[in-house]
């Protein structure tokens, strides 16, 4: 989940659309997805509040608080910290690649970096096949 959503952001960047203030708006979801296993929902908005205007801080805090029955106890949706987290590693691990064929076996399929030389492998032995669709970089 991690990589695929790294992914996204990465393509985000590669495209000029990630701008500061999707960044930003990344960045609240993340705040709000560590402190959510501890914090109801008024605590999450008070934190948010904090950096952001009242309205604002208000758009991100139900994010993580989507289907739970009662949002005034701990525990959310946590999935949003993978965004950054994974961006950040897709980044790095993109910048070592020797070259542009290295860093398309990511796209095989649903894959996480931990899993690149496996891929690496099985492309070389004709068990897996190319991506047939890549984004154009």
């Amino acid at each position: 989940m991690e990589t695929e959503e790294g992914l996204a952001v990465y393509n985000e960047a590669r495209n000029g659309v990630l701008v500061p203030e999707n960044l930003k708006k990344y960045s609240a979801r993340i705040v709000a997805a560590a402190i959510c296993s501890e914090a109801p929902f008024s605590e999450i908005l008070e934190e948010l509040a904090g950096y952001f205007p009242p309205e604002e801080a208000f758009n991100f805090a139900p994010r993580v608080k989507r289907g739970l029955n009662d949002t005034s106890l701990p525990g959310g949706y946590t999935k949003d910290h993978a965004y950054l987290s994974g961006f950040r590693k897709i980044s790095d691990f993109l910048q070592k690649q020797p070259s542009e064929l290295e860093t398309l076996k990511i796209l095989c399929g649903k894959i996480g970096l931990q899993n690149f030389e496996l891929v690496r492998d099985l492309l070389a032995a004709g068990t897996l096949k190319q991506p047939r669709y890549l984004p154009e970089f």
